[in-house]
């Protein structure tokens, strides 16, 4: 009986102990972290830099339409690397998105070189960080995607269907804060304001289509942290 006894402990205390192991390992395990950083581009369909008289009217008469561009440097979402990729978002109002947010609707473009995890893991950043500003997300669809820059110069594409080229001011001091109308759609870090010489959408997702090549003051150029 004392045999059977001492058995009978060696086997609880045996279960005990990887019982508490499996919680102390548990305990150990934090909660994956979430932090990216890259840069971001916008450019609106109305001057962002302008004098008074042209920005009031614009308010009321353009800005339903943006082009929203990420990319990602480094940094990892949902425990998935994100470095290398791109996304873009493009928006449409039935007013100037500066001020109209209920009839907000936008598609967003993800880079078509991610993976599955990838894909989940943009997917996941884009509805938790940004659901408010693109509003009702009309479609996801994949797309060769660029966000790049020489210089002073940027470039983002979508595939065919988004076409926004901008040219940045040479410095953050170069416009006056008196006739800075807007602030970026996103929280934007070393923002400066870029003068686009083309936009242009060919997607019917959003019931709008455009090809602009008239220079505007229009665009922002930053980082983004998350």
């Amino acid at each position: 009986m004392k045999l059977f006894r001492a058995k009978r402990m060696t086997v609880l205390g045996s279960a005990l102990m990887v019982t508490l192991a499996a919680a102390t390992a548990r305990a150990d395990v934090q909660p994956t972290k979430n932090a990216v950083q890259g840069d971001y581009i916008e450019a609106r369909s109305a001057s962002v830099y302008a004098g008074p008289c042209h920005y009031s009217d614009e308010a009321v008469t353009a800005g339903d339409t943006a082009i929203l561009a990420w990319r990602f440097k480094s940094g990892a979402w949902d425990g998935v690397s994100l470095d290398g990729l791109s996304a873009v978002a493009v928006l449409k109002a039935d007013k100037n998105l500066g001020g109209d947010t209920q009839s907000r609707r936008a598609v967003l473009y993800l880079d078509n070189r991610a993976t599955a995890p990838q894909t989940a893991a943009l997917r996941s950043l884009f509805a938790q960080k940004y659901g408010a500003t693109l509003g009702r997300i009309v479609a996801v669809k994949a797309a060769a995607t660029e966000v790049s820059n020489n210089g002073l110069d940027y470039r983002v594409r979508a595939g065919e269907t988004v076409h926004l080229d901008v040219n940045r001011y040479p410095c953050k001091h170069c416009t006056q804060d008196a006739q800075l109308w807007y602030q970026p759609f996103v929280e934007a870090g070393n923002v400066i304001v870029g003068k686009t010489t083309r936009t242009a959408y060919r997607d019917g997702a959003l019931g709008a289509t455009w090809d602009n090549r008239q220079e505007a003051n229009s665009a922002f150029v930053g980082s983004f942290t998350l």
